[in-house]
């Protein structure tokens, strides 16, 4: 081999990487540098603050309802607030110690029917609003009771019929 030959190569091989050097520090300029592990802590730990703030406000309501366990709208307040955070079992659960104090209240009713329908039970759901809307048929919960029933649809409760026998007496065609 000649010497020149060698150079050459050598030559290519460090524009080659001077060219991938240069490529990869531009890729790096685009991406933000990890910020400070101050920032990381400080995060960290605002985020640890907001969840035992949250946990100590569970408590005093926790607290609360032992004194007001009694009263239905604690529990229609609860259920409201559980399908709002998308606690199906909550909902449930707070709206079945609403019902249990005021079974024919016509707001009442009108949760239990949205949260029936929140857990999928449209017949529950339907059932719920009817009830309302026959409780208090010119009142603001009768009225969105019936709207809902109304929204929802109906369910047919007929089956379809079986089309009808020929008669025995006509002609073949």
């Amino acid at each position: 081999m000649k010497k020149g030959t060698r150079y050459e190569a050598r030559g290519a091989r460090l524009g080659v990487s001077l060219i991938a050097v240069l490529f990869a520090g531009a890729v790096w300029a685009k991406i933000p540098p990890p910020p400070p592990p101050d920032e990381k802590a400080k995060a960290a730990a605002e985020e640890k603050k907001a969840k035992d703030a949250a946990a100590a406000e569970k408590a005093k309501a926790d607290q609360a309802a032992a004194t007001i366990s009694d009263d239905p709208f604690y529990w229609y307040f609860s259920a409201a607030l559980a399908i709002r955070e998308g606690d199906h079992s909550r909902a449930t659960a707070s709206i079945g110690k609403a019902l249990t104090l005021a079974p024919s209240d016509p707001a009442i009713l009108l949760e239990a029917g949205y949260v029936a329908d929140f857990n999928g039970d449209g017949d529950a759901a339907r059932d719920y609003w009817r009830r309302a809307a026959a409780s208090d048929p010119n009142g603001p919960a009768g009225k969105a009771a019936a709207k809902a029933v109304e929204m929802l649809g109906v369910t047919p409760t007929v089956k379809a019929e079986a089309p009808p026998p020929p008669k025995k007496n006509q002609p073949r065609s």
